[in-house]
């Protein structure tokens, strides 16, 4: 199943973008019946190359992931707003939180992973990742790519 997910929000990223696809992913989960998503976008929609949305929609698909893997959540808020500058991004749940302070350590025995894979695929494309979590409060994960001057164009012309 998670295979099958894989390949068509690929699919979905190249033929109809990164909003598409994350409101496919949403209302995925939402199917399981589990949690209450929604799904938000402000702003003008600024159509990125595909490898650029393909990783924000990975970086966001690794977040559901771990919310449906670890969080114990009953809400996920999935948002992105657009604005002149930059997309940014957010998954936020009303989880159970966790303390981030492990990932500070030289040696974690494979405590975020997934969030190393997140922070890295980020750096490749030039955003900003950030995630803040507290014990019984939740988790928030934070996604911000500035624009080039080159995606703003397109903005305008398409």
């Amino acid at each position: 199943l998670s295979d099958l997910s894989h390949s068509m929000s690929s699919e979905i990223i190249l033929t109809h973008g990164l909003i598409n696809a994350l409101q496919f992913e949403a209302a995925q989960l939402q199917k399981t019946g589990i949690y209450k998503i929604s799904f938000s976008a402000t702003g003008n929609p600024v159509f990125m190359d595909y490898n650029t949305e393909l990783m924000l929609f990975r970086i966001v698909q690794e977040a559901l992931h771990n919310i449906i893997k670890h969080a114990g959540a009953g809400t996920v808020n999935v948002l992105a707003n657009y604005s002149e500058q930059q997309l940014e991004l957010q998954v936020v749940d009303d989880g159970k939180g966790f303390d981030l302070s492990p990932l500070n350590q030289p040696v974690n025995n494979g405590f975020g992973l997934g969030i190393r894979n997140m922070h890295n695929r980020a750096k490749l494309i030039g955003a900003d990742f950030s995630m803040t979590s507290n014990m019984g409060e939740g988790t928030i994960v934070k996604i911000i790519l500035p624009f080039t001057t080159n995606q703003a164009a397109t903005n305008e012309n398409g």
